[in-house]
């Protein structure tokens, strides 16, 4: 290896460490601030969340799961075919029309995309009842809360990881408008189906509000705080949340992942490809789940 290639590896390497130090710097910050912040605002409510559906390391169907190569339909297909194939854990995203309705769908743009036939149209949102008539790649069925209830009560064994869409993922009115839809629909249905929703929040603000409106009775934190793990760890046992999802790679590392084993958190790491090096690295940082639009057939990488 030449002078230059060796210079270069040395450069990187240090670049590598200074990155690795700023970082660290900055968790400690924030995390100062933050338990400032929490002091100040008192003691955390505490929730307790059931978390018996993670017995096991199930695999969590991300947006109902892949299908036709298409990801992200959300559609009663899709669900179908990944419960057959030993999906039991599915995530899906609530939207509202623009008649202000409650739908499973991950975003307008993509659902539009899959509507052949139809010239796309940027920025477009269609009324519950253009949704319930369209058939995304020409043959499915999208969900609106009444046919995804029905599905819920026939498939009595499935657990749903509730994600919404907000600005910022902030709690408001939009948020609130969908969760209280979400619960008369399915009360009106059967209200023991309510014991296998699982609430996905953004942030401990989110949390409390979340959860001071609509108990749901299991919680998944999402990590987007830049917090250290530690505080992080700490603030959940505070709060009763044990289990996290980790997607942004600045969070993808085996000693970010320990520390929170540490506070007996369970820990779902995000794989959104079918991509062996990246499952083996999850396994590598001690992942509890996988949450992949592949389900259970992530198992076979």
């Amino acid at each position: 290896m030449g002078n230059s290639s060796v210079g270069w590896f040395k450069r990187k390497w240090f670049n590598l460490r200074a990155r690795r130090a700023q970082k660290e710097e900055m968790y400690q910050l924030l995390s100062e601030n933050y338990r400032m912040l929490m002091e100040q605002e008192g003691p955390s409510r505490r929730y307790h969340s059931d978390d018996s559906w993670c017995e096991g390391g199930p695999a969590i169907c991300h947006g109902m799961g892949l299908l036709d190569g298409s990801y992200l339909l959300e559609c009663k297909e899709a669900f179908e075919y990944h419960y057959q194939t030993g999906s039991r854990v599915f995530e899906l995203d609530l939207s509202l029309t623009r008649d202000r309705k409650t739908i499973l769908l991950h975003d307008w743009e993509r659902f539009e995309q899959s509507l052949p036939g139809r010239p796309y149209e940027a920025g477009r949102v269609l009324s519950k009842e253009e949704f319930e008539q369209a058939k995304p790649l020409g043959k499915y069925t999208p969900l609106t809360l009444e046919r995804f209830v029905e599905l819920a009560r026939q498939y009595k064994d499935a657990r749903f990881i509730i994600s919404v869409k907000s600005v910022d993922q902030r709690y408001d009115d939009d948020v609130r408008t969908m969760y209280r839809e979400l619960f008369s629909v399915t009360d009106a249905v059967d209200p023991e189906i309510k014991k296998r929703y699982i609430l996905h929040v953004y942030s401990f603000d989110f949390l409390h509000k979340a959860m001071e409106e609509f108990p749901f009775p299991s919680i998944v934190f999402r990590c987007r705080l830049h917090l250290h793990p530690r505080s992080l760890a700490k603030e959940l046992n505070r709060c009763g949340v044990n289990v996290v999802t980790v997607s942004r790679p600045v969070f993808e590392r085996k000693d970010y992942c320990d520390i929170l084993h540490e506070y007996g958190i369970k820990i779902i790491g995000c794989v959104w490809n079918k991509d062996a090096a990246r499952v083996h690295w999850w396994r590598y940082c001690g992942a509890d789940m996988l949450m992949t639009p592949y389900g259970e057939e992530i198992r076979d990488l």
